[in-house]
């Protein structure tokens, strides 16, 4: 999976990835998602306060640009699987997972009220990761809750802080 997660300079360090460590996280940190993408995906966490501006186009060298959209996430949870028991797992290789949004929830909400669950990636070749989408963290970590138990995988929510379109 080492090429779905990559390194950027001002990451946390040693590289730590949006799933790795379960429930709330120590301190904020925020990670990018690029959409439609199977290989260099997700970045490592990165401080809160990372300077994207200093950056600049050197993100390309990172995420070569191509049809997506790099989300700015902040993480706010992340949920595991209790692999302790002889719990049988559902198997979760959906190509593009149907996302849910709540019924009243106006799909035009986006950066600074959206939450997305994420679930852990499956492989490079199963590109699409969001399972859910809402206004209320707490519905969010419960879904995520429920995906680690069911499929035997982890998911993160986290709190969308920008949309970039990135051709």
């Amino acid at each position: 999976m080492d090429e779905i997660f990559i390194e950027m300079p001002g990451q946390l360090q040693p590289l730590e990835t949006p799933f790795e460590k379960p429930g709330r996280p120590a301190q904020r940190t925020q990670f990018i998602y690029l959409t439609n993408r199977s290989s260099s995906r997700y970045s490592g966490l990165l401080p809160i306060d990372y300077n994207w501006r200093e950056l600049g186009w050197m993100l390309a060298d990172r995420f070569p640009m191509g049809y997506t959209n790099p989300y700015h996430l902040e993480k706010r949870y992340a949920a595991h699987p209790d692999l302790s028991g002889s719990t049988a797992f559902k198997k979760d290789n959906r190509h593009s997972p149907t996302v849910y949004y709540p019924k009243a929830m106006d799909r035009s909400c986006r950066a600074g009220n959206l939450v997305l669950v994420l679930r852990e990636p499956v492989s490079a070749a199963l590109p699409h990761d969001i399972i859910g989408a809402m206004l209320e963290e707490e519905r969010a970590i419960k879904m995520a809750e429920r995906y680690a138990k069911s499929y035997g995988r982890c998911a993160v929510v986290g709190l969308l802080l920008a949309d970039v379109t990135w051709h």
